[in-house]
C-alpha cells in the first residue's frame, strides 16, 4: 500500500469516527447524566402515579423514550415508577433462537435498565421485589402438570396467559407454526407470563398506579400488563415506532395493533383532503419505493431494484397474459398480528391461492415474497420459499415465485399486475391508493375500511378469484376513503418525536436538548401531546402544522 493510500484511509476513518460513529451505551449515559439527573420536584397533591413498564432495557428505543417521558412527567409534578426485569423471567422477548449468548444478553439488559433509571433519577422496582421465590416455585409445579395442548389455553384472573405465551414462543422461534419440539420453551414463556401477572398484582399493591405506559402491549414483556391493569382501573397507554422516520404512535387503552384495527372510522372518515394533504401523501407514498423517509426497520425493498423490463425478462413473463400479484408477510409476524376468518394461517391462504390458479394458465400469478425473509436481522426460521418448494416440487410455469434474492422490488411486481391479493401487508393499502382492486384475506389495519375486498369465507374467496380478471378498480368514493385513511395512518397518528438522536438501528446517539428544563410543560409540542395522552387519555391527532 503506497503512503498516499494509507493517508487517505486514515483520513476516511477519522471522518467516519467523527460523524458516523455510534457512541457506546456507557458513553451516552456519561454524557446525558448531568442533563437528566437533576432532582424532580416533590409530587403535587393531585399527582398521577404512572407505572413505566420498561421490563427489558436492551433496546435503546424503548429504554430512552420511556425514561425521557418519565422524566418529563416527574418534572410536571407526577410520580413515576419503573418496572424492570432483573433476570427473574425464565424466558423473555429480548432473545430468540438465534441469540448466540443468551446469558450475556440477559446480563446486559439488566445492567442497562438499572443504569438508565439511575441516570435519570427515576425510581424502579424489579420483578424479584414483586414476586417471591416460593410463588415462582408454585407456578413451576403448576406448569409442569399441564399437557402441551393445554399450555396455550391457560387463563388466570381474566388474562389469556397462554395466548400471550404462544405469541412470545412464535417470536422466539421466528416461526409461524409450533409443535412438540417447541414445548420446553413454550412452558418457560407460560411461566414467565404467570410471573408477570403476579408482578402486576404486586405493582398495584406497592405503588397503586393510576396510569401505565409501555411499549406496544404485545408478548410476555407487556401483554400481561396490557390485559390485567385496565381490569383494575388503571389507564393504559402504549407506543411504538410509526412508519415515518422520527415518528411514534401512541394509543389509549389498547395495544397498538388492536387499537388501530378497532379504531372508530369517525376519527378519519370525514378528513378534509386538501390539495396540500394530497400532495404530502403522494410524496410520501413515492418515497416508500426506497423507504428513504421511513424508519430503517421498514426499509425492506432492495436498494437498487431491477426495472420492470428486467423483471419481465428474468421471470419469463408472457406480455399477453393478465397478471395478479400475491404479497406475503413474515410467517411468525402474520400469525401473531393477523387473524383470518377464511384461513388457518398465511401458509394456508398461499396454498389455497396457488391451488386455485394452478388450473388457470391464462393468468400469471406473481408471488411477491416479503423481502424481510432475508433482510430482517432476526431471519425467519420458517420461510415461505421453503414451504412452497416442499409442497410444489413442480410449480406451474404461469405461477412465478419472486424471491427477495432476485432483487426485484414488490413495488415493481405490483406495477405489472391488474389486481393484488394480500394477507396483512401494507402493500394492500398502497395498491388500493394506486387504483388497483385489492383482495384482503387477513386483518391488516386497513381491513374493513371500505376500499378493499375483505374475505370472510373460503367460498367467497374462490368466487372473488374466479372473477379476478374482471374486478373493477376502486371507484372514486373508495379511493377517497383510502386516501383519508392513509393520511390518517401515516400523518395524523404519526407523531414527530425528536427529543433523542438515533442511529440507523435505533441506537441512541444522544439527546436533542441540553437542559432537563426543556422537558417541563410548554416547551415541546410532541412531548406535551404524549403527556396529555398518558394523563388524560387524549387520542393523539397530529395537525398539518406539525407533520
Amino acid at each position: 500500500m503506497n503512503p498516499f493510500t494509507r493517508i487517505g484511509i486514515g483520513v476516511r476513518n477519522v471522518i467516519k469516527d467523527l460523524f458516523f460513529r455510534i457512541p457506546t451505551f456507557d458513553e451516552v449515559i456519561a454524557a446525558i447524566r448531568p442533563i437528566v439527573g437533576i432532582p424532580s420536584p416533590d409530587p403535587s397533591a393531585d399527582a398521577a402515579r404512572v407505572a413505566i413498564l420498561t421490563v427489558r432495557g436492551l433496546v435503546d428505543f424503548n429504554l430512552f423514550n420511556e425514561l425521557v417521558i418519565a422524566k418529563a412527567l416527574t418534572l410536571r409534578g407526577h410520580q413515576c415508577r419503573g418496572l424492570i426485569c432483573d433476570g427473574t423471567l425464565p424466558a423473555c422477548d429480548t432473545r430468540t433462537v438465534l441469540t448466540a449468548d443468551p446469558d450475556a444478553v440477559c446480563r446486559e439488559c439488566r445492567r442497562r435498565s438499572r443504569v438508565g433509571y439511575q441516570a435519570f433519577g427515576i425510581p424502579a422496582v424489579t420483578l424479584s421485589e414483586l414476586v417471591a421465590p416460593e410463588t415462582i416455585d408454585r407456578f413451576c409445579a403448576q406448569v409442569e402438570q399441564m399437557t402441551y395442548p393445554d399450555l396455550f389455553d391457560f387463563t388466570a384472573d381474566g388474562v389469556a396467559l397462554g395466548q400471550i405465551a404462544r405469541a412470545s414462543t412464535y417470536r422466539y422461534f421466528l416461526r409461524g407454526s409450533l409443535d412438540e419440539r417447541h414445548e420446553p420453551v413454550a412452558r418457560k414463556f407460560l411461566l414467565a407470563a404467570m410471573i408477570q401477572l403476579e408482578a402486576s398484582k404486586g405493582l398495584l399493591e406497592q405503588f397503586a398506579p393510576t396510569h401505565a405506559f409501555s411499549s406496544h402491549g404485545i408478548y410476555v414483556s407487556w401483554g400481561v400488563f396490557a390485559q390485567h391493569l385496565p381490569q383494575q382501573g388503571v389507564r393504559t397507554n402504549y407506543y411504538d415506532a410509526s412508519y415515518r422516520r422520527g415518528t411514534i404512535r401512541v394509543t389509549n387503552g389498547a395495544d397498538v395493533f388492536k387499537f388501530f384495527i378497532d379504531e372508530p372510522e369517525e376519527r378519519w372518515r370525514d378528513l378534509d383532503l386538501t390539495p396540500a394533504r394530497v400532495e404530502r401523501l403522494e410524496n410520501y407514498l413515492a418515497s416508500r419505493l426506497s423507504g428513504k423517509n421511513d424508519w430503517p426497520k421498514y426499509r425492506w425493498q432492495p436498494k437498487r431494484p431491477k426495472s420492470a423490463e428486467a423483471a419481465v425478462q428474468l421471470l419469463k413473463l408472457d406480455p399477453s397474459k393478465s397478471k395478479v400479484g400475491l404479497f406475503t408477510n413474515i410467517a411468525w409476524d402474520a400469525v401473531i398480528h393477523y387473524d383470518s376468518d377464511a384461513f388457518t394461517d398465511m401458509f394456508d391462504w398461499v396454498f389455497a391461492t396457488i391451488d386455485h390458479f394452478a388450473d388457470r394458465p391464462e393468468i400469471e400469478l406473481l408471488i411477491g415474497v416479503h423481502p424481510a425473509e432475508i433482510r430482517l436481522e432476526d431471519k425467519t426460521q420458517e420461510r415461505l420459499i421453503d414451504a412452497l418448494q416442499a409442497r410444489y416440487p413442480q410449480m406451474p410455469a404461469h405461477i412465478k415465485l419472486v424471491s427477495p434474492e432476485l432483487n426485484i422490488s414488490n413495488y415493481t411486481v405490483a406495477s405489472l399486475c391488474r389486481a393484488a391479493i394480500v394477507y396483512g401487508t401494507n402493500m394492500g393499502l398502497e395498491m388500493a391508493l394506486r387504483g388497483m382492486p385489492v383482495i384482503v384475506a387477513g386483518t391488516p389495519l386497513y381491513h374493513g375500511k371500505g376500499f378493499t375486498l375483505d374475505v370472510a369465507t373460503r367460498e367467497q374467496y374462490e368466487e372473488i378469484l374466479g372473477n379476478i380478471d374482471t374486478l373493477p378498480p376502486p371507484d372514486k368514493q373508495a379511493l377517497d376513503r383510502a386516501r383519508r385513511y392513509a393520511y390518517h395512518l401515516f400523518f395524523e397518528t404519526s407523531l414527530p418525536f425528536n427529543l433523542i438522536e438515533w442511529g440507523p438501528n435505533f441506537e441512541i446517539k444522544g439527546l436533542n436538548f441540553t437542559k432537563a428544563e426543556y422537558l417541563t410543560a410548554g416547551n415541546d409540542t410532541a412531548l406535551e401531546m404524549v403527556c396529555d395522552s398518558i394523563l388524560r387519555g387524549t387520542p393523539i391527532k397530529v395537525g398539518d402544522d406539525f407533520v
